[in-house]
């Protein structure tokens, strides 16, 4: 059976905390973010009856009525759950820094008021958990790419799941792919789907391919989005994304944009072969068997 973990993340609000537990989620953990204290004991015994073996709970002034009741279950957590191997982390950042993402995220604070005494009163009631915690991890200066890899260290999870591009081929007519990180247009090449033999294939052939590229603006197109995505994609995977979804859209999502789709998954697999496979890459044509 594999170890059993539970990680608890606490912390200022606007410190983080929600980043970790998608963090741990993408790592495989079960997630659950401001479990009231009451409810924690059920949910771990569900997770001790299912094959839930690592298990990441999200905590903060909000999860109990009582912060002291918080405070005990943060001190006697390790003797209550002893199956589970339990990190307790808190989230910390700076006054000014914790302000500027409120501004940002124009959310209000949980416990309302104006912002700086709202921080104030949250710090002085956390304080008892801080102390509680096994680390303490300070935000304010980090990139989610730096605090990610700190996480990472801290539960033992490192280098599990390489980031994901996606490439989807897809049609305009059936709606640009709402997830889509860049959207590229091929509907200036010539279309395949007007040439009587091609119009049944799709960009999967390599009679539809070769017609495509005969053109040079296909090829000078192919060139470009290739060099763009050699310099952009590792930078997006820096600064700690997951995935970064590329589409290529053509009028139906049948011909010049499948052709695209697997041109650049193809370039994309050569450069993270070998030693230094740094993202995986994932390749969907959504609108492949769609027909007018």
């Amino acid at each position: 059976m594999p170890e059993r973990k539970l990680v608890i993340v606490s912390g200022m609000s606007g410190a983080g905390r929600s980043q970790v537990l998608n963090m741990l989620e993408d790592a495989g953990f079960y997630c659950v973010d401001n479990i009231p204290v009451e409810l924690l004991g059920t949910l771990l015994e569900v997770c001790r009856e299912s094959s839930r073996s690592r298990v990441g709970v999200g905590m903060d002034v909000r999860s109990a009525a009582n912060v002291e009741d918080l405070a005990g279950v943060y001190r006697s957590l390790p003797e209550r759950v002893r199956e589970y191997s339990v990190l307790r982390l808190f989230l910390d950042a700076d006054d000014r820094t914790l302000i500027n993402r409120f501004s940002e995220t124009r959310r209000r604070h949980p416990l309302g008021g104006s912002l700086p005494s709202a921080l104030r009163r949250e710090r002085r009631l956390l304080e008892p958990i801080r102390s509680e915690s096994d680390a303490i991890i300070s935000t304010s200066a980090m990139t989610l790419a730096e605090l990610k890899s700190q996480v990472a260290q801290l539960v033992g999870v490192g280098g599990r799941n390489l980031p994901v591009v996606w490439v989807v081929s897809f049609g305009f007519k059936n709606g640009v792919p709402i997830n889509a990180d860049f959207v590229f247009d091929t509907r200036f090449l010539p279309n395949p789907n007007y040439v009587e033999r091609l119009r049944p294939l799709t960009g999967k052939a390599a009679a539809v391919r070769r017609y495509v590229l005969r053109f040079a603006a296909a090829r000078e197109y192919r060139k470009r989005l290739f060099a763009l995505m050699d310099f952009a994609a590792p930078l997006f995977f820096a600064e700690g994304k997951s995935y970064v979804t590329i589409a290529m859209g053509c009028t139906g999502g049948r011909h010049r944009s499948v052709v695209f789709a697997e041109l650049l998954y193809r370039h994309l697999r050569s450069i993270c072969s070998g030693g230094r496979r740094v993202f995986d890459v994932k390749l969907v044509h959504r609108d492949i068997e769609r027909h007018a």
